[in-house]
């Protein structure tokens, strides 16, 4: 039986290969994506749905040249996973790494609610936009 926190982790191991249709199947059909990283595309906005989350990581190429999501730590209490690590970068403007917290609420085994917390400066500056 998989655990939340099996579920995470093998999120990330699935975006890491680029495999968006295993990252979207962890999620649950109502999923609220939210992303608080001052000064990058889509801060502060709500994407609803795999369809709406699957939009928000279609963007993704369009913005980096490489972005590689790096977990350092994952701790578990009962149905939310909160993951520290680092993002790793390269755009228009050069490479960056950004320290970020991602909060994972889950219900029934499905992800319903994700919010993602990132030190932005450097991401910025390597998107070319500071």
């Amino acid at each position: 039986m998989s655990t939340n926190l099996d579920t995470i982790r093998g999120g990330y191991e699935a975006f890491a290969r680029q495999d968006i249709a295993d990252v979207l199947s962890r999620f649950d059909d109502s999923i609220s994506w939210e992303s608080y990283s001052t000064g990058l595309p889509f801060s502060g906005e709500v994407f609803r749905g795999r369809e709406g989350v699957g939009g928000f990581f279609s963007k993704l190429p369009e913005l980096y040249e490489e972005l590689r999501v790096l977990p350092e730590e994952f701790l578990e209490t009962g149905d939310t996973v909160v993951v520290l690590g680092r993002h790793r970068a390269r755009g228009a403007g050069g490479e960056a790494e950004a320290p970020f917290a991602h909060l994972w609420e889950l219900r029934d085994g499905k992800v319903f609610r994700f919010r993602e917390y990132v030190d932005s400066a450097a991401l910025v500056q390597a998107l070319g936009q500071g």
